[in-house]
């Protein structure tokens, strides 16, 4: 497997129905109000803790985005396009490790049914493709 490039790239990507941008510190109150439902979790990995903790959305992203920034996995905020500021859901993108996943995701459950996750992954998987050449 031809490996991708050393740094990720998190830019702004937008779909018909999508604006798909970095993920952001003040993220961390949506999160917190539409991650944590069983039904969303569920599937998910087993590194997330459950029940979710008051205020985990907030010391995760202190985490996560500084490792975006630096280019070590790319994470998009998944928004309508007409509210381009209100997260409700996220797909992430890691560099190949054997066993491991690429992609990750989740979308509030209000938004189910609507193919919209398919929308942001189809993106997603495009930009891994095309622009940054995962193979």
């Amino acid at each position: 497997m031809t490996e991708p490039p050393q740094k990720l790239r998190t830019p702004v990507l937008e779909t018909a129905r999508l604006h798909l941008r970095p993920m952001r510190y003040e993220d961390s109150r949506a999160t917190q109000e539409k991650f944590p439902h069983w039904e969303v979790v569920k599937y998910l990995n087993a590194k997330i803790p459950w029940p979710y903790p008051e205020g985990e959305a907030g010391r995760h992203l202190a985490e996560f985005i500084p490792k975006m920034e630096a280019g070590e996995l790319s994470g998009w905020a998944i928004c309508l396009r007409n509210e381009p500021d209100e997260l409700i859901g996220r797909i992430d993108l890691r560099p190949y490790k054997q066993g491991e996943e690429m992609r990750g995701f989740w979308l509030a459950q209000e938004y189910w049914s609507r193919g919209l996750m398919t929308e942001a992954a189809n993106r997603v998987t495009d930009f891994a493709f095309r622009d940054l050449g995962f193979a």
